[in-house]
């Protein structure tokens, strides 16, 4: 079962140990999931296409601008912080001007959901900085309860996949013919700890930080928590 628990670690260090976060609203509208979800017209479907290529030209262009060209992970530090301290100056109007955009292709209705949908697409991650951990006011503090209450979850996700495994396979050797049910595959497990790491987390919020995330998110879709986005 060590496979499981490296699986797990990856998953937990990508979603929590860091609050940069990358993803921008208008690439939730390249998922099928979405686009079935908002139910776009093949006119839609063909402007946002165009649009997000559009959106995604700026933002490279002015991410390349202020790196001086120099990858994120390549640069120290100081140069790091340097670098999101310039890039949040105009981050609020790039946004802004995102999402302007976004919204003349789209009805009131589907941009809401669209905000909705992306809330989904970031799971855990989004507890921990970007938008919505903004909205909530989520502090230092709480983040540093989340960490702890993430770590404690894999753990025990973690043992009680052992134990599932240890089940299947004593099943197995009491009943080679039986018919058994078959261990999941990483997509799916991946899923179901997403899934049921965000419900745990989101207990350890408070009562009005619960409601408020509770209408960000909006009605459950089938929607993934995307990689890219974390």
């Amino acid at each position: 079962m060590r496979e499981i628990g490296i699986g797990i670690s990856i998953v937990i260090s990508t979603m929590l140990l860091t609050t940069q976060l990358n993803g921008q609203l208008f690439e939730i509208l390249e998922y099928q999931q979405a686009k079935d979800e908002l139910a776009l017209t093949a006119d839609q479907i063909e402007k946002s296409a165009l649009l997000v290529l559009e959106l995604r030209g700026k933002r490279s262009y002015l991410i390349q601008k202020i790196s001086g060209g120099v990858g994120f992970r390549q640069m120290s530090s100081i140069e790091q912080a340097d670098f999101n301290r310039k890039f949040a100056e105009i981050e609020d109007q790039l946004i802004a001007e995102e999402r302007k955009k976004i919204a003349s292709t789209l009805t009131k209705e589907q941009l809401n959901r669209l905000d909705q949908l992306y809330v989904q697409a970031f799971g855990v991650t989004a507890l921990f900085g970007g938008p919505v951990c903004k909205k909530l006011e989520i502090s230092e503090e709480q983040k540093e309860q989340l960490r702890v209450a993430a770590k404690n979850f894999e753990t025990a996700f973690a043992e009680e996949q052992q134990e599932l495994a240890r089940q299947r396979k004593l099943a197995q050797e009491n009943d080679p013919d039986g018919k058994h049910q078959a261990a999941p595959d990483r997509a799916t497990l991946i899923a179901e700890f997403e899934r049921r790491i965000l419900e745990e987390l989101v207990k350890n919020l408070t009562e009005d930080q619960q409601s408020k995330y509770a209408k960000l998110k909006g009605k459950d879709s089938k929607m993934p928590v995307i990689p890219n986005l974390k």
